[in-house]
């Protein structure tokens, strides 16, 4: 019998938190690769659109005047350079390192929450609630879980604070801590049992503990070692098993 193997299928909630890749453009800002839908009323002009853009892209002409150059080396720092076209001459506007890049596209609010964090150490709550203690106005909850998940490495990782997130029946947590806050966890790892007695823990025995020693007092296979005390080795001789058959 032949078993045809189903493909994997995800959750809307995974694919809301899940990092994905920056768009690639094969026309900026309207046409990205891969699988688009072009829809209008009926003789709009799709279609003769549609072959202009085709020729143009296939003709290599420029869309827009302005454009975008990554520059990359063995030797050298990644840095895009931000160009426009004058008669026919590309001037330069603006250069930027990756470094630069990236945290220009991190939205001032991912800042505040993590400035918040970092004031008021470990945090756990919803997005919402997030967005009140922080103090943020116009964002929605599920924007700012998704702008944590894609800019967590720029943001979050060099201030050493931890993110984990899981749902309960009510709503979604989250949960904010930073490396050092393990160090409690690991003394209390560390704890010598001896020292209990400081906690106010009653050393005196319960009446079925008191119980339980006499009965085993009188036991001549040895005492109980829950007591603190060794067992004892039974008296006698053990009967042979072969001789308690023959007989």
């Amino acid at each position: 019998m032949n078993y045809e193997k189903l493909p994997k299928t995800i959750s809307a909630e995974e694919l809301l938190s899940t990092p994905l890749p920056p768009i690639k453009w094969i026309i900026p800002d309207l046409l990205p690769a891969g699988l688009a839908l072009f829809a209008g009323p009926s003789k709009a002009g799709k279609s003769w659109l549609t072959l202009w853009l085709c020729l143009q892209v296939a003709q290599g002409k420029r869309m827009s005047q302005t454009a975008s150059i990554l520059v990359t080396g063995r030797d050298m720092d990644n840095k895009t350079l931000r160009l426009h076209e004058e008669n026919c001459v590309w001037i330069l506007d603006e250069e930027e390192s990756t470094e630069q890049i990236v945290a220009k596209a991190v939205p001032n609010y991912l800042w505040k929450v993590a400035d918040y964090i970092d004031g008021v150490g470990t945090w756990q709550g919803t997005a919402t609630e997030l967005l009140s203690a922080a103090d943020i106005e116009g964002i929605l909850p599920h924007q700012l879980t998704r702008k944590i998940v894609e800019h967590f490495d720029t943001v979050f990782t060099p201030r050493g604070i931890r993110y984990e997130t899981h749902r309960t029946s009510q709503a979604r947590q989250m949960k904010f801590s930073h490396d050092g806050n393990d160090a409690d966890d690991a003394n209390d790892a560390e704890i010598d049992i001896t020292q209990l007695f400081k906690w106010d823990i009653s050393q005196t025995a319960s009446s079925a503990s008191l119980a339980s020693q006499r009965s085993r007092k009188g036991s001549k296979h040895g005492r109980s070692v829950a007591a603190g005390q060794p067992a004892e080795k039974p008296t006698g001789t053990t009967p042979n098993p072969c001789e308690a058959a023959g007989a």
